[in-house]
C-alpha cells in the first residue's frame, strides 16, 4: 500500500541546526518550498511536490528558527529526494517536535535512548515452525501475537501524572508538563506465496496498558496489544517473518520508514553539520551505504564528492582560518557530539521535572503535616475546653447540693 504521509519526511537536530529530508513523488523531482509567518507571528513551512500534489509538510514550526540565517536546500533528483538545513533561533535548545500539533519525537532521528520500545511475540494459535501441527495448518488458521510497546517514564512519575489511551488507530501517553507521545497503529499488508495478501489486525478490545518496569529497571507505560494475523505454514514462515521485519512494515506507523528518510536525514546531518554531529565511522550501516552512493553519483556527474559537505551554517561552530575561510575539517564529531548534547539536555529536562514533582510532594507533605498539627492543636484545645466546661458544671452541681 501507499506510505502514510508522515513517512514521506523525517528530521533530525544538532545543538545548532535542524535538518529535514523529504521524498518528492513528482515526476520532475521539483517542489514548492515556502517559509512564512502565521497570524501569531510564528514561522511556518510548506513543502509540496510540483504538479499540484498534496503538501508533504505544512505547518508552524514548534520551536524558533533563526530568521536572519538563510537555510539551504539540496536536491538529489536521481533519488527523488531533497534535504535542507535550518539554524535554530536558540542554539542548544532541544526541539521536541518539528511542527506544532505533532507528538514528541515523531519522525525524528533518535540520538539518545529511544522514546519507546516495541517487542512482538506469538502467544496463541498455531505455534511457530518447530511445532508438530504446523504441517497440517489450514489456510484460515490465525496466529495471535502479543505486542508490547513500552514508553519510559520519569522516576518520580505516579499514576496521577500519567494518562494513556488505546484507540482503534493510535496509542497515546501524556505526562503532564513533560511528554506528549502518540503513535499510529499500522495495518501491515503481507504478501503470500500464492500471490494473495492479508492484513494484520490489532484487537484493541482485548488490549490494555499498565504502569510497569521495563527490562532496564525504568518506570514505563506498557501497552499490551493483541494482534491477529493469518497463520503461515512451514514453507512460508521465514518469508512472512522477513516481511514483518522490513523498515516499511514496522508496527507503529511513524516508525515505519519504507522510503528510508531517516537514513537520508542521518546522511544530511553528517554532510552539512558533521563537525557537531558524529564521526563517519558511527553512521548506521544503511546511512553509510547511502552516503557512498551519493558520493559516487557526484563523481559520475563530474563533481567532487567533497562538495556535498558545504554548509551555510558552518560559521555557527567553526572558526575561520588565517585567510578568513571556514574549513570543513575532520571526519565528524570533532567540534561537538550531537548525541552527548542531546542526552545531556534530555537528562536535564527529566531532572527538572523530577525536582518539580519532588518539591510538590514535599510541599504537599508539609501541608498535610501542618494540617495534622493544626488539627491536633484544635483537638487539644477542644478537649481542654470540654474539661473546663465539665469542671464548671461539677462545681455548680456541688454548690447546689450544699444549698
Amino acid at each position: 500500500g501507499a506510505a502514510e504521509l508522515c513517512q514521506y519526511w523525517a528530521w533530525g537536530q544538532t545543538r545548532y541546526s535542524v535538518h529535514i529530508a523529504v521524498w518528492l513523488a513528482s515526476a520532475d523531482c521539483e517542489a514548492d518550498v515556502s517559509f512564512g509567518l502565521s497570524d501569531e507571528g510564528k514561522q511556518t513551512i510548506r513543502v509540496a511536490p510540483s504538479g499540484g500534489m498534496s503538501a508533504v509538510l505544512d505547518g508552524v514550526f514548534a520551536h524558533g528558527v533563526d530568521e536572519h540565517r538563510a537555510g539551504d536546500a539540496l536536491f538529489f533528483k536521481h533519488m527523488h529526494v531533497m534535504t535542507f538545513c535550518l539554524a535554530k533561533a536558540s542554539p542548544g535548545e532541544r526541539w521536541h517536535r518539528l511542527l506544532e500539533g505533532q507528538a514528541d519525537g515523531v519522525r525524528e532521528l533518535q540520538l539518545g535512548e529511544p522514546l519507546h520500545v516495541v517487542a512482538e511475540e506469538q502467544v496463541g494459535g498455531f505455534k511457530p515452525v518447530h511445532h508438530s501441527r504446523v504441517a497440517g495448518r489450514l489456510e484460515t488458521a490465525s496466529e495471535w501475537h502479543e505486542v508490547s510497546v513500552c514508553v519510559p517514564l520519569p522516576t518520580m512519575a505516579e499514576r496521577q501524572h500519567v494518562s494513556a489511551t488505546i484507540s482503534a488507530h493510535a496509542l497515546k501517553v501524556r505526562v503532564a508538563g513533560l511528554l506528549e507521545w502518540r503513535r499510529g497503529l499500522q495495518q501491515r499488508v503481507l504478501t503470500w506465496e500464492d500471490g494473495h495478501v492479508s492484513r494484520t489486525h490489532v484487537d484493541t478490545g482485548n488490549s490494555t496498558w499498565l504502569m510497569a518496569t521495563d527490562d532496564a529497571g525504568r518506570k514505563c507505560v506498557q501497552f499490551v496489544l493483541a494482534q491477529w494475523m493469518e497463520g503461515a505454514n512451514r514453507t512460508q514462515e521465514d518469508a512472512i517473518r522477513k516481511q514483518l521485519e522490513k523498515d516499511g512494515l514496522r508496527f507503529l506507523t511513524e516508525d515505519a520508514d519504507p522510503l528510508h528518510m531517516l537514513e537520508l536525514v542521518e546522511c544530511e546531518m553528517w554532510l552539512r553539520a558533521g563537525a557537531v554531529f558524529k564521526p563517519r565511522a558511527q553512521l548506521s550501516e544503511a546511512a553509510e551505504a547511502l552516503l557512498q552512493e551519493m558520493e559516487r553519483h557526484e563523481e559520475r556527474e563530474g563533481r567532487p564528492a567533497e562538495g556535498l559537505r558545504a554548509s551555510p551554517l558552518a560559521d555557527m561552530w567553526l572558526e575561520p582560518n588565517s585567510d578568513g575561510r571556514l574549513v570543513m575539517h575532520g571526519d565528524g564529531g570533532d567540534v561537538d557530539s550531537a548525541v552527548t548534547w542531546y542526552e545531556a539536555e534530555k537528562k536535564a529536562e527529566l531532572e527538572e521535572w523530577n525536582e518539580a514533582v519532588a518539591s510538590e510532594r514535599a510541599s504537599e507533605a508539609r501541608r498535610r503535616a501542618d494540617a495534622a498539627a493544626a488539627a491536633k492543636v484544635a483537638a487539644e484545645r477542644a478537649a481542654e475546653a470540654a474539661a473546663a466546661t465539665r469542671e464548671r458544671a461539677d462545681k455548680e452541681a456541688a454548690l447546689r447540693r450544699k444549698q
